[in-house]
């Protein structure tokens, strides 16, 4: 299994060809792209056809150095936290624009979470699930055109039933469009103190990324892998169970405030990490 990491792990928007050439020697095969994710970054700033020339080029740097953009991520948080129909328009057109977007990066998946609307201070969890329902169903003809393939994520929300894979996996099977598929984030699961080996068995061929950080089952913390509570054994035992085909995605970094060299020292760690943890969920596949 081929392993990858986030972006920013490595680079900010301008920065990417030095970032790209980082990572790869590194020892990471692909990056998760994070340059789509906030409606006030440098991008934005930019015309249509300046982002496609941009994007372009970030996704020659990437092929030239032997990176993969296999990922992006979308937009967070999404417009006006959800409250009104105008809003959910809003933050869909970012989607819409999104997938085209990770098509010009090369990228095969678009990771966005889901709209979460409050009414009158509660959770509508039904009306939640119908709106999130008709938003996907709205993306599909885009995700068609640009062979881009949208995921769900679960999150971190307690109180929030659209958070929990269980609801996402009723979802995405309601749907049931090839082009409409889940991410599944191992820290937001482990807020809900999920046992990961069978999120993955119930996601099965849904499940098409992966998010993998540590917390303590508190917050999102978005620690390293064994910093936290997270029982790993079973979710590396469950992804070669059902044959995830993914790619092994960090959503983790070292923290800048770690002086260097000892931040050097430990991004090559979470590196090694990265394939260790790869690698036995490889040797798990069936025959």
């Amino acid at each position: 299994m081929k392993t990858s990491i986030v972006s920013t792990a490595y680079f900010t928007f301008r920065d990417y060809e030095s970032g790209l050439a980082k990572l790869k020697a590194h020892g990471y095969d692909a990056t998760d792209y994070q340059g789509l994710v906030k409606m006030d970054s440098e991008l934005y700033s930019l015309s249509n056809e300046e982002i496609r020339v941009f994007l372009t080029r970030v996704r020659a740097s990437a092929d030239k150095h032997g990176v993969d953009i296999k990922q992006v991520h979308g937009l967070w948080p999404t417009v006006g936290d959800d409250k009104t129909a105008e809003d959910r328009q809003k933050t869909r057109e970012y989607f819409v624009r999104q997938i085209e977007y990770a098509h010009y990066l090369g990228a095969k998946y678009l990771v966005v979470h889901p709209v979460m609307p409050i009414r009158d201070g509660k959770d509508d969890s039904e009306e939640t699930f119908l709106e999130n329902e008709r938003m996907l169903r709205s993306l599909i003809p885009h995700a068609e055109k640009w062979d881009v393939t949208v995921c769900i994520e679960n999150m971190p929300f307690i109180n929030r039933e659209i958070s929990k894979v269980s609801v996402l996996k009723r979802l995405v099977r309601l749907i049931n469009h090839p082009k409409i598929k889940i991410c599944l984030d191992t820290g937001h699961a482990n807020i809900f103190h999920d046992d990961l080996g069978e999120d993955v068995r119930l996601l099965g061929d849904d499940l098409a990324v992966i998010h993998v950080h540590d917390n303590h089952g508190r917050n999102d913390a978005h620690l390293l892998p064994y910093f936290g509570t997270t029982e790993w054994e079973s979710f590396l035992t469950a992804l070669g169970e059902v044959g995830f085909k993914g790619y092994f995605n960090l959503e983790t970094r070292i923290p800048e405030k770690m002086p260097e060299p000892c931040r050097e020292e430990m991004r090559l760690s979470l590196s090694r990490l990265a394939s260790y943890m790869a690698d036995k969920a490889s040797s798990n596949l069936k025959a």
